[in-house]
């Protein structure tokens, strides 16, 4: 037998009032240029998290690979990020 339960949620209307206010104020208060300053920079930050485990699983022969892997921002199609070699350093 599926266990049952019950929530019953009351909202205010002057809560819902003051989130609306809420959500204009942070839409006022960013534009787009900003906005995806902020995802270029979390896409990198996510990226750089992923280098540990892909410089790991490089092959060690030289080591030269393994040193040269780096996160990378992108250049087209912004905003976003990728794990690989940086230029120069294999």
């Amino acid at each position: 037998m599926a266990a049952q339960s019950r929530v019953d949620l009351r909202i205010d209307p002057k809560t819902i009032e003051q989130i609306s206010g809420l959500q204009l104020a942070i839409a006022a208060g960013f534009d787009e240029k900003r906005i995806d300053k902020a995802l270029q920079a979390a896409s990198l930050y996510a990226a750089k998290g992923q280098v540990k485990p892909v410089k790991n699983a490089a092959p060690v022969k030289t080591g030269r690979l393994r040193r040269a892997i780096w996160a990378n921002p992108v250049m087209k199609d912004k905003p976003g990020a990728y794990v690989g070699i940086r230029a120069g350093k294999s």
